[in-house]
């Protein structure tokens, strides 16, 4: 059965081992799109299934991370991107990767290179903006983010509180 995307293209029904539903001509998300790197398919692929263009071990926690937000800013997206998107996509996810290196690096009291942050969140919150990603502005009775809960609000498990 074919359905009509936000587009007006006609495309397959998603089924239920698409983990997507179709109303009204819009993906609305039950459950994820896409549950780990293995799963994807289409433009966000280098080809033979494989997310970069030449063979890299991708075991390492960077790379382990990079593929992960790649999945959860899909899933975010509610469908499978289009090509342009899935470029995107892959920018965005590496920012957000580097700049968690750089978090990492903070913490550990390294030198961070503070412009090349700045310009790379700059850079990271338009990609999000393109997507249609980006996050809406926290209300004046939203939370408030000082020292003490950040990694409540973050979603950090680690606490200092022991």
């Amino acid at each position: 059965m074919a359905v009509k995307n936000s587009s007006g293209k006609a495309g397959k029904s998603l089924t239920k081992s698409n983990t997507a539903v179709f109303k009204a001509g819009d993906a609305v998300s039950k459950t994820p799109i896409v549950r780990s790197i293995a799963r994807l398919k289409g433009p966000i692929l280098s080809g033979k299934r494989r997310i970069f263009i030449d063979p890299v071990d991708g075991r390492s926690a960077t790379a382990q991370r990079y593929k992960r937000i790649i999945v959860d800013l899909i899933n975010q997206l509610g469908r499978h991107p289009s090509a342009g998107e899935a470029h995107l996509i892959r920018r965005a996810a590496l920012f957000a990767t580097w700049l968690e290196v750089q978090d990492v690096a903070l913490a550990q009291d390294k030198d961070i290179p503070i412009k090349d942050i700045a310009s790379g969140t700059r850079t990271l919150a338009m990609l999000l903006r393109q997507l249609g990603l980006d996050m809406p502005s926290i209300s004046a009775d939203g939370p408030v983010l000082t020292i003490d809960n950040y990694a409540e609000i973050i979603g950090d498990g680690d606490s200092d509180d022991a």
